[in-house]
């Protein structure tokens, strides 16, 4: 099981104590996180974070994906943190467009 799936399997079990109310999350340095976690883990919790944090993970297009897409539905974040990612040019582009589009959210790519 990855650690990305016993991360999500613990959130999901916080409603049973009031619910998901993050503010702040962070992974940073955990190279084990990839594509497949950041999907499954933006899905739960870009739902109430205003702050993201991913830096020295092993996320790439894929995961820059699902964070974009969350980003986007988002209201509360304020700021996604993604440095040193392997983001094609395509996907940093994305990133940019969406901190000219959502101008009170900071993006650090």
């Amino acid at each position: 099981m990855t650690d990305a799936v016993v991360i999500l399997a613990a959130l999901n079990e916080l409603p049973l104590y009031g619910g998901i109310d993050l503010r702040s999350f962070s992974l940073s340095c955990s190279p084990g996180l990839t594509d497949e976690g950041i999907i499954a883990l933006a899905k739960v919790l870009l739902l109430t974070l205003t702050e993201l944090d991913f830096v020295k993970c092993a996320i790439r297009d894929d995961g820059g994906a699902a964070l974009l897409k969350s980003g986007y539905k988002a209201d509360r974040l304020r700021m996604i943190c993604a440095e040193g990612k392997n983001f094609s040019k395509a996907i940093k582009a994305k990133f940019a467009l969406l901190a000219q589009e959502k101008t009170d959210l900071l993006v650090i790519v």
